[in-house]
C-alpha cells in the first residue's frame, strides 16, 4: 500500500484486528471496516475483529525485499497486539 511516510514507498499491516481496551474503543473505526471487509484480505469470516497474525505476507514481502536489495523493515505494536504475537513476529 503506497504512503506518503518520507522513509519508505510502501507500508502494509502484518496483523488484523484489535482488543478493546479502553471506552474510547467504543466507535472503533477499525472493527467497522473489519466487518465489511470479513472474509477477504486476511479478515476472518466468523470475527474478523480477532487479532490474526499473517506470517505469509510478511515472509513474502521480505523475500521479494531481499530479492530486489531492498532494505526490509516491520513495526507493527499497537496497543491491542498481545505478547505472544509480538514473541511470533520475531520467529517470521
Amino acid at each position: 500500500m503506497s504512503t506518503k511516510i518520507e522513509w519508505c514507498d510502501e507500508v502494509w499491516n502484518i496483523v488484523t484486528g484489535c482488543t478493546k481496551v479502553s471506552s474510547g474503543c467504543k466507535h472503533c473505526y477499525a472493527e467497522r471496516m473489519s466487518k465489511r471487509l470479513a472474509g477477504r484480505f486476511g479478515y476472518p469470516v466468523d470475527n474478523p475483529f480477532q487479532i490474526t497474525l499473517h506470517p505469509d505476507w510478511v515472509r513474502s514481502i521480505r523475500d521479494d525485499c531481499l530479492g530486489a536489495n531492498v532494505p526490509f523493515f516491520f513495526k507493527q505494536w499497537g496497543d491491542g497486539l498481545q505478547n505472544t504475537f509480538k514473541t511470533k513476529i520475531f520467529l517470521i
